[in-house]
């Protein structure tokens, strides 16, 4: 017999299940690990960041060769070969500048990637705390069809003994036939909740997610003043934005480096080839011609439009940083009215639950001595149902809620 059950283990571990009881911060670090999106956008800020090299270096330089169809004469001799080299440079601090820029640029795709992070972690968190639900409505729903098993049990013995009817018996069965359809329409709800996570994760659909269920409402304890300055701080969005006011201020001081005279300098070289008909001091000496040139822009126009534009780029972005926190503070007030609702909801019913116990235990015992009470033990029964269902939906709503503060305050709230 111990052989057998060992031969039954060693079976059971090599079957191909794939069923995952995880913990909800495991599932969040297969967001960071897994994700595609967020993969994605990492590649996209890393191939930002390649561009500070590309900004940061010297136009290229120029060079020409030239050779005159009709040499020009010269007193040393005529030219036959013009060679002319020059490198522009810019204003002093101007590649710097770029560079700046594109800093900046690269600042605001990182933010996107902290939001896309927050927003995949929100989905996860959220389709859990359902997988966590809908295991303990299956759960609850089995336990009332063993309830009125318990009570088919009673009522068949009522009927032997005259107390009570054959119509009951089937009234009852009804009941637990109502709840078995239920468990099956639940078990279907769970595979939509496993594709949300497993399509994040980037595991296979059909991958079967065992939550670790909590039946406590969560800890939350927070302070709007707090939140808000959090929010102006920590939020992605509202960091992006100050990515933004930063690059335009940039941008600005670009402008005005480029608005600096340029300088170029260069060499011009002449082959000169001795003459024939004469011989003068240094016959043949090739020619060499230094230059420096410099680009002036005196029409400033563009500058000072530039300038303004991005002045009131930045007064726009200003607004939208207090329009955003605004419509954040509003979604995080309403949160946090749904979680004072569920806790509201959440002690009632532990109240009912517990009333409705000693009230069946009462009426149950009348019942199995003189059938009595019948209806009301149905109904008294169905407020079970009714109450334990509503206090494990009243977890999961506190459990949302304090996902979409944490979700907006880009912190973990304790």
């Amino acid at each position: 017999m111990k052989h057998l059950a060992l031969i039954i283990v060693v079976l059971i571990c090599f079957l191909p299940v794939q069923s995952f009881s995880q913990s909800l911060d495991s599932i969040l670090q297969l967001v960071v690990d897994n994700n595609p999106e967020l993969k994605a956008l990492h590649l996209e800020y890393d191939a930002e960041l390649m561009r500070k090299d590309q900004v940061s270096q010297l136009p290229n330089p120029t060079l020409g060769v030239g050779v005159p169809i009709f040499r020009p004469e010269t007193r040393l001799g005529p030219q036959v070969l013009m060679i002319s080299a020059s490198q522009m440079f810019p204003w002093f601090g101007t590649n710097k500048a770029k560079e700046d820029v594109v800093i900046s640029m690269s600042k605001s795709r990182f933010e996107k990637i902290e939001l896309s992070r927050l927003q995949l972690f929100n989905k996860v968190q959220v389709a859990y705390f359902e997988l966590a639900l809908l295991d303990k409505e299956i759960a609850i729903n089995d336990s009332m069809i063993k309830q009125f098993d318990a009570l088919s049990s009673i009522t068949l013995s009522q009927i032997e003994g005259g107390k009570s009817s054959a119509a009951n018996l089937f009234r009852i069965q009804i009941k637990a036939d109502e709840l078995n359809q239920e468990i099956q329409k639940l078990i279907v709800k769970k595979e939509r909740s496993q594709a949300v996570i497993n399509g994040i994760t980037g595991r296979p659909w059909e991958t079967e997610i065992k939550a670790r269920r909590t039946f406590n409402i969560p800890a939350l304890d927070i302070e709007l003043s707090s939140i808000e300055n959090s929010i102006r701080e920590n939020y992605p969005m509202i960091v992006q934005l100050n990515s933004e006011i930063e690059l335009a201020e940039k941008r600005q001081a670009l402008n005005q480096k480029m608005g600096m005279p340029t300088v170029s300098i260069g060499l011009d070289y002449s082959v000169v080839t001795k003459r024939t008909d004469n011989n003068p001091q240094y016959n043949g000496r090739d020619i060499f011609v230094p230059k420096v040139m410099v680009s002036l822009p005196i029409y400033r126009k563009k500058y000072n439009a530039k300038n303004t534009e991005e002045k009131v780029r930045m007064d726009a972005l200003e607004y939208r940083k207090t329009d955003l926190t605004s419509q954040i503070m509003t979604k995080i007030i309403a949160a946090k009215t749904l979680y004072t609702q569920a806790s509201l909801d959440n002690e009632l019913s532990n109240k009912q639950i517990e009333t409705i116990r000693i009230t069946y235990a009462i009426m149950l015992s009348e019942y199995s001595v003189d059938g009595r009470n019948f209806d009301d033990l149905l109904e008294i029964e169905n407020l079970r149902l009714k109450y334990r269902l509503k206090l494990a939906r009243s977890i999961y709503a506190a459990q949302k809620a304090k996902a979409t503060i944490e979700m907006f305050t880009n912190t973990s709230i304790k």
